[in-house]
């Protein structure tokens, strides 16, 4: 039996709202996302999401408000052929801050506002989902 290979889609926000996109670098194909990473065997979703978050972007700590599981999960195999589990995690920020991104991974990020999101915002339609459903959770809270 192979071993699930678990991942955390992570949308983080601002309480104005706006949402941080990634763009990968040329060596990963250019594209923009949400931020991603890989959950570590002794983490649960939240705090690898929140580790990736902050590996990924430079966030601070003190800096986060919440993070919550948005109860939504893909399961797919990737392109190594791994069986993965990711599932989506919403991280709500007091501010924008200086984003400090690793050039073996992105080129560039931008915040975009929740209203401006289209299908056309990120490559993939899994993120596409994980970005919407967390801008309806956050204008349902405002």
């Amino acid at each position: 039996m192979s071993q699930i290979t678990r991942k955390a889609q992570v949308v983080i926000a601002t309480p104005d709202p706006y949402l941080l996109l990634l763009q990968t670098n040329q060596e990963r194909g250019s594209y923009w996302q949400n931020c991603t990473g890989k959950i570590e065997d002794d983490e649960d979703f939240i705090a690898g999401a929140t580790r990736e978050a902050m590996e990924e972007t430079g966030l601070a700590e003190d800096n986060i408000i919440d993070a919550q599981d948005i109860d939504l999960q893909h399961d797919f195999t990737d392109r190594w052929h791994r069986q993965v589990v990711e599932r989506a995690i919403l991280i709500l920020v007091k501010e924008k801050w200086d984003i400090i991104i690793d050039p073996s991974e992105h080129q560039n990020f931008k915040w975009l506002a929740i209203d401006d999101l289209s299908f056309e915002s990120v490559k993939y339609p899994g993120n596409f989902e994980a970005l919407k459903k967390a801008s309806l959770m956050l204008k349902e809270k405002a």
